[in-house]
């Protein structure tokens, strides 16, 4: 009972996390392509100026979508500075449930999975948190990638959208913060207050499976509307943040930020890349027309 309680925690820590970042913030849509972008497209159809329509990427092994990683990380980097008023308010919100979920629940859920840890148990935890492993996310992927290329486009934008974002999350945003917060880890045994900022790139804050898992999770449940595919999706996401606290490895807060940064990543990149597709699969032209004694402008939209 007592452990099924501690799990019950874990569960709700995460999907309230979850539930902040999924529905406070605000994301891109066609509109919400940089300026010079937009421009472009109203003029000539094309979603980015520097890179050729035709050049707009089919897979992940190619050049053309290395610049679409590349532009995906620039809009991930600079969405804050576009936030509106109420995106910060919110921002302000999941901080401070942090906050909260760190003060009352950090110690005292692992005090009581120390507890109740046991051997069965100790190993499902550690199968179920393989799902955050860079493995296992860039398997899974790898799947969607070969369904993708076998004519499932939408499997194919979720290769390349996952695999984006978990290349933003655990190469760039993830070790950044780990590096700052320099968090210990519980089962050091030296509390959830001892940071050492700038000491190790391998540090407790934030849970780099679980933000792994999110990500995942989040970029296919952008992709797909079926409620039972999004709720599979965040139901393994969620069980490895849980098993990452039962385990010993992280702290709440630890998994609670993990599923916040994985999903805004996750969703942010989605839905960015999905407007470039949608304004990439159409094309406005507009040319003067000359006749004698007449002047006018021709538009063509091509779907």
């Amino acid at each position: 009972m007592a452990l099924r309680q501690t799990l019950k925690t874990a569960v709700a820590v995460i999907w309230l996390a979850v539930a902040v970042s999924a529905a406070g913030m605000e994301l891109p849509d066609e509109s919400d392509v940089p300026e010079a972008s937009a421009n472009m497209i109203a003029a000539t159809g094309q979603t980015d100026p520097t890179r050729p329509q035709s050049d707009f990427p089919a897979g992940v092994l190619s050049v053309s979508y290395g610049k679409l990683l590349l532009d995906d990380l620039v809009y991930v980097v600079r969405s804050p500075a576009q936030w509106s008023d109420e995106d910060w308010r919110n921002a302000g919100i999941a901080a401070a449930g942090v906050l909260v979920v760190g003060s009352i629940l950090d110690r005292k859920a692992y005090e009581r999975s120390v507890k109740l840890r046991e051997r069965e148990h100790e190993q499902r935890a550690k199968n179920i948190e393989r799902l955050g492993t860079n493995g296992a996310v860039l398997a899974i992927l790898g799947g969607f990638y070969v369904a993708g290329s076998l004519g499932n486009t939408e499997s194919m934008y979720v290769a390349q959208d996952g695999l984006a974002s978990s290349l933003i999350a655990s190469a760039v945003i993830t070790p950044a913060l780990k590096l700052i917060v320099g968090r210990r880890r519980p089962r050091e045994n030296e509390g959830s207050l001892n940071l050492k900022p700038f000491s190790d790139k391998n540090s407790s804050f934030p849970s780099g499976h679980t933000t792994q898992v999110f990500v995942l999770a989040s970029t296919i449940a952008s992709h797909y509307d079926q409620p039972w595919i999004k709720g599979l999706a965040y139901g393994l996401a969620t069980m490895t943040g849980a098993a990452r606290v039962y385990h010993g490895a992280h702290f709440a807060s630890d998994v609670a930020v993990g599923a916040l940064v994985g999903t805004y990543v996750g969703s942010t990149v989605a839905a960015y890349n999905t407007a470039l597709r949608t304004n990439a699969n159409s094309r406005l032209a507009i040319m003067p027309t000359l006749a004698p004694g007449a002047f006018g402008i021709v538009m063509q939209v091509q779907f």
